[in-house]
């Protein structure tokens, strides 16, 4: 046991001892981004942003038609999983087509990110999962928020490779 914890010791001193650009995290290798018929029609919202008399920020949104209707029926879209919460069992997902679009890590644009409240809980999903939900898409016309769509009562389907 005593061999053991020094090898372990020395394992950790070693890379302790590494010169800083090796001892670097190596950036995180984006995935392909997802082209898919229903990130098309979320790219097609139209935002202005404008500030009233009174200094309030609001988001004017206009809807594409297309997507008006598509929210009227099952709405599927295709994307990688960024949960919301560190829990075993996940009720709430954002859903974005490209890695380096995930909201939580400090490189976000103001790509789409779409929020899915699930119908029932998943277990055990990974960071960047991809996987096909179809649910209810409701649009957000909300002037207080970017905001723009959330999918509700969806429910997912991993992708296999």
């Amino acid at each position: 046991m005593v061999g053991l914890r020094n090898r372990f010791a020395a394992l950790i001193l070693a890379g302790l001892a590494l010169p800083p650009q090796a001892q670097a995290e190596q950036p995180l290798v984006p995935l392909p981004t997802i082209f898919a018929p229903g990130w098309a029609l979320l790219d097609q919202i139209g935002m202005t942003e404008r500030e009233t008399e009174a200094g309030d920020w609001l988001v004017e949104k206009t809807f594409p038609p297309e997507l008006v209707a598509a929210a009227t029926r099952p709405f599927a879209i295709t994307g990688y999983i960024v949960p919301v919460t560190a829990e075993p069992m996940q009720t709430h997902i954002l859903l974005v087509r490209n890695t380096e679009d995930c909201p939580f890590c400090g490189s976000s644009g103001y790509a789409p990110v779409l929020e899915v409240a699930l119908a029932e809980p998943i277990r055990d999903i990974t960071e960047f999962d991809a996987v096909t939900v179809t649910g209810t898409l409701t649009l957000v016309h909300d002037p207080e928020t970017m905001q723009t769509a959330i999918l509700t009562d969806a429910r997912l389907t991993p992708l296999t490779n």
